[in-house]
């Protein structure tokens, strides 16, 4: 039932311009998912990228708890409405010394 309210708010708000999970690690009942995403923000009309990292506990073979990791900066300022200005900067993704760095589309009120 959460989910299903999760999924249909992350809908009506957000549309997925690329999701592209890299790492799967499993351990015991937890299984955690590394990758990268974007996103635009339908209210806005302004796009959002950052790497994630997700953390599933699993239950009798089912999602019993999630938790999500990424650059909630970069969130925020893709939801800023009104006047403000915004404008894009690039960062450094989370550490991964196993690829070069990536630019990744961010957004700052400076």
């Amino acid at each position: 039932m959460v989910s299903q309210i999760f999924f249909a708010t992350l809908a009506r708000d957000q549309e997925v311009i690329e999701f592209e999970p890299s790492k799967f690690v499993a351990q015991h009942d937890t299984v955690v998912t590394l990758g990268y995403y974007q996103w635009h923000v339908k209210q806005t009309g302004r796009d959002y990228a950052s790497d994630f990292v997700h953390i599933f506990t699993i239950r009798d073979g089912k999602i019993a708890g999630f938790r999500e990791h990424f650059d909630s900066a970069v969130v925020a300022g893709a939801y800023q409405t009104g006047n403000e200005r915004v404008r894009p900067f690039y960062r450094v993704p989370m550490t991964d010394i196993s690829r070069p760095p990536a630019r990744v589309f961010c957004f700052s009120r400076r």
